[in-house]
């Protein structure tokens, strides 16, 4: 069962990245803005034109804008929230936590997998990577300590 919620929480999030990857722009050789009716729109005798450029060159015209699909203050919204008691809550956002961390660990293992499969060792990292490495180990005994608390 966990392994299944995990395969689709991983679908969902390929997804969108490649939705952001969709939007990616890569029009950094063009001479200015070269491009015509690149910055046409808000009318609608421009918008037939608009779809049928993009389309003949396989682009497609993307929305006004999205919306976060988070709330700007999870903490606002989880204290707030009157639907759930706080044993609810802390289930919950445990159990989520759980998800997130399976994550983290997935990837420490694809990280580990590399750093063999290329035969690199410690004294072959950048400066930046033993710098990274320090930090996360720093946040991790951090993480460690809140649970601790939690747990008492």
């Amino acid at each position: 069962m966990l392994e299944t919620k995990l395969k689709t929480y991983i679908r969902k999030l390929v997804q969108e990245v490649e939705e952001e990857l969709d939007e990616v722009n890569v029009t950094g050789n063009i001479d200015g803005y070269d491009t015509p009716n690149a910055f046409t729109g808000g009318k609608k005798k421009n918008e037939k034109k608009r779809k049928k450029t993009a389309t003949q060159l396989g682009h497609t015209i993307v929305g006004e804008g999205r919306k976060p699909k988070r709330p700007v203050n999870r903490w606002l919204e989880l204290k707030n929230d009157e639907t759930r008691t706080p044993n609810q809550k802390l289930a919950i956002g445990l159990k989520e936590l759980k998800y997130q961390l399976a994550e983290v660990e997935m990837f420490f293992r694809w990280y580990n997998k590399i750093r063999s499969m290329n035969e690199l060792s410690k004294d072959k990292y950048w400066k930046r990577t033993h710098r990274h490495i320090y930090n996360v180990k720093e946040r991790l005994i951090n993480i460690a300590t809140s649970i601790k608390e939690l747990d008492q």
